[in-house]
């Protein structure tokens, strides 16, 4: 196993610019409450709530209370994948209907680098399922596809084909 760098190490001054920074964020953006939670590879260095949980209830946001995860997921998909590729059993450049061969609405040139880049051309997703299986099997088939590599276009619904991917190998 490769030697791990040694992991960054933070100064109090340096975290408490990351706070101030992330409560001007969440002000600018009118954001009702935030979690900010900052580590390294073995502790937690700064967790902390702003904030209400609700606007209805104007509940303070709370340190044991669950947050929605959003688009934090599409990095630990994009680990995922890198973590195939270096173990062998995929490429970035691979298409995807090397690993979903029952995808064939795809283009034939969609590669898993650029579902990651968000340059697959995709339509926005139906996002109507819970079932990223069905959702990708609809996907190319709504909208206007366009050929991949063009353009820059945020897609959820191509790392759901991502998701599929790393779940196939």
């Amino acid at each position: 196993m490769p030697d791990q760098p040694e992991p960054v190490r933070l100064t109090k001054a340096q975290l408490e610019t990351a706070r101030s920074w992330a409560l001007a964020w969440q002000r600018q953006r009118r954001v009702p409450g935030m979690a900010l939670v900052v580590t390294d590879r073995s502790r937690t260095l700064l967790a902390e709530v702003s904030g209400i949980a609700d606007r209805g209830g104007m509940r303070p946001a709370r340190n044991d209370q669950r947050w929605q995860i959003g688009s934090i997921s599409k990095a630990f998909t994009s680990i995922a994948v890198l973590q195939l590729q270096t173990q062998g059993r995929l490429s970035v450049q691979d298409a995807v209907l090397d690993h979903l061969p029952w995808a064939s609405h795809l283009h034939p040139d969609l590669t898993l680098h650029h579902l990651m880049s968000h340059t697959g051309g995709l339509p926005n997703g139906s996002e109507w399922t819970p079932d990223s299986l069905l959702e990708s099997a609809v996907q190319g088939t709504v909208g206007t596809p366009q050929p991949p590599g063009h353009r820059y276009h945020y897609s959820n619904p191509g790392y759901e084909l991502l998701g599929d991917v790393v779940e196939t190998v």
